[in-house]
């Protein structure tokens, strides 16, 4: 079985990834933040077409699940990653 990101219905093999979860800026649009978190390899996830001002990192969206923080505070930024519903996605950065 193949495991990786979905890119028009094909797979890529790749690693657990370092992402970065989003934050609520200007006009409520999503930006990258400083907040670390790893993406699991097994996950599908979907590359967005947004614009944005970020030449290194890229917007994708992925299940919740998917995602575990890479530090165990209580900072509110990681509550999403709380979240019991299974069948939510959210938007995270990677590098391009």
């Amino acid at each position: 079985m193949i495991y990786g990101k979905t890119i028009y219905g094909k797979q890529m093999k790749t690693k657990n990834k370092v992402c970065y979860l989003s934050e609520l800026g200007h006009r409520n649009f999503q930006y990258p933040s400083n907040k670390k978190a790893i993406m699991k390899s097994e996950c599908k996830y979907e590359t967005l077409a947004w614009v944005h001002g970020s030449r290194d990192l890229k917007p994708v969206k992925v299940n919740v699940s998917c995602i575990i923080p890479m530090e165990l505070d209580n900072d509110p930024a990681y509550d999403i990653l709380k979240d019991s519903n299974e069948n939510k996605n959210i938007v995270v950065w990677i590098e391009k």
